[in-house]
């Protein structure tokens, strides 16, 4: 996996770096625009993800999915396991045992597909692209899906491994 990092040119640690302030700074001061808008996003994009959420199934209205404190913190969480993958892409060791962990909790307790991480990162990239408009910029649009891609890559190799044991 390293070596595909290398291969790939790198993923654009800097540009992840530079931008990644910026959303965390929405992520601080406009909760709802990045946490809920996560989940916001992905339900009214994808309303099949709410089935893998037991206490969001039954919301239909918009004002009730940007105003509930599990969808803030849920995204919340998600935007902090983004963070430690930045933060440690010079550490793969660390990385993998994350991913790993996420993975396996994925497929074995939670049962979520693991197609629907790649949903999530179109997600997080449109929220992104909304709340930071210009300031997201195609390079660092591409530095993010470089980033995805390896990410879903390597959660996907997880999936595998855990289904033919």
């Amino acid at each position: 996996m390293v070596q595909n990092i290398r291969k790939s040119g790198g993923i654009g640690k800097n540009s992840c770096y530079q931008q990644y302030p910026l959303c965390a700074c929405c992520l601080e001061e406009q909760t709802p625009c990045i946490a809920s808008g996560l989940r916001f996003h992905l339900f009214t994009t994808y309303p099949q993800t709410k089935v893998y959420f037991k206490n969001f199934k039954n919301m239909d209205t918009l004002e009730e999915m940007q105003v509930h404190p599990g969808i803030q913190m849920h995204g919340k969480r998600v935007m902090g396991a983004l963070n430690h993958v930045i933060e440690n892409l010079n550490n793969w060791d660390v990385v993998s045992s994350a991913l790993t962990d996420l993975a396996k909790r994925h497929q074995d307790v939670h049962e979520v597909e693991v197609n629907n991480f790649q949903l999530l990162f179109l997600v997080i990239l449109s929220v992104f692209k909304e709340a930071l408009g210009a300031q997201f910029t195609p390079g660092h649009r591409k530095s993010w899906e470089k980033l995805f891609s390896i990410t879903y890559n390597f959660l996907d190799s997880q999936y595998t491994k855990s289904d033919s044991k």
